[in-house]
């Protein structure tokens, strides 16, 4: 409810998605990835899935003070019922997928 109105909403459907787009691009663009890996088991206990699937570390430069790392993982739904995974248009890796648990750390 970035633009404090319901999302489903016709009348708010295009200011939602304006203010969701703006949001993401202000919070991502500029940031380096750093590193790909797989939720740990303990991630994946603190959300309660018996899977694991694919988290991208970023990098964020700040004007003042330390670098801000942001952690980019996905989610089956937007709820957080179970990792998701990512579709990629990246030759040879077209989905990176949901893994049994057992592949975690």
């Amino acid at each position: 409810m970035i633009s404090g109105k319901r999302i489903d909403d016709p009348a708010s459907t295009e200011q939602a998605r304006r203010d969701w787009i703006e949001a993401a691009t202000k919070a991502l663009k500029g940031a380096t990835v750093t590193n790909v890996d797989l939720l740990t088991k303990k991630e994946c206990d603190d959300h309660m899935w018996d899977e694991t699937g694919v988290v991208i570390e970023l990098k964020m430069k700040q004007a003042k003070g330390p670098d801000k790392i942001i952690l980019i993982y996905p989610s089956a739904d937007d709820e957080g019922n179970s990792p998701g995974a990512l579709f990629t248009t990246i030759d040879n890796l077209g989905t990176i997928p949901v893994f049994p648990l057992d592949f975690a750390r």
